[in-house]
This record gives C-alpha cells, structure tokens and sequence, in this order.
C-alpha cells in the first residue's frame, strides 16, 4: 500500500504551533473527503526548510511512501534550489 507525506511550508514556533498545523490540515484533508487515506502532514515552517526537507525525503524515497511539497507561490523557488 502506498501512503502519502506532503511536507507544508508554514506553521509557527511554540509548543502548540505544530500540533494546531496539524490539526488543521487534518481537517482540510477530511473535508475534502480524504478521511480513510489521510496524507502524514510535515510542517516545514519556512520556504527554504521545507523545500531541503522535501529534497531529502526523495533523496532516501521508498516505494511505498510518495513525498509531495506544498508551497506559497509568491516567488519562485531559487534557481539552484532545483538541482
């Protein structure tokens, strides 16, 4: 079975920020109608973070676990950020 894991630029600092981001798009993903097969949410905080933190996941990808990235799109991602 394949499973999903779809890292998040946002989410905050303090004690609660990661579980409320969490908990948020659990809700997001269940409304849409994704309750049986939910997505493993990683909050990335920051742009560049969770753009490295996606990189790594494909780096050591395994067949069963597909990586997906979710950033803003105000700017493009750097030019040697792609590589």
């Amino acid at each position: 079975m394949v499973s999903f894991e779809i890292h998040i630029e946002g989410g905050g600092v303090g004690a609660t920020a990661g579980s409320r981001f969490r908990k948020a798009w659990r809700s997001f993903f269940e409304k849409a109608g994704l309750a049986g097969s939910l997505p493993r949410v990683i909050m990335g905080r920051g742009r560049d973070r969770t753009f490295q933190n996606f990189r790594r996941a494909l780096q050591y990808q395994r067949p069963s676990k597909v990586p997906l990235l979710l950033v803003d799109s105000e700017t493009p991602l750097a030019t040697h950020s792609t590589r």
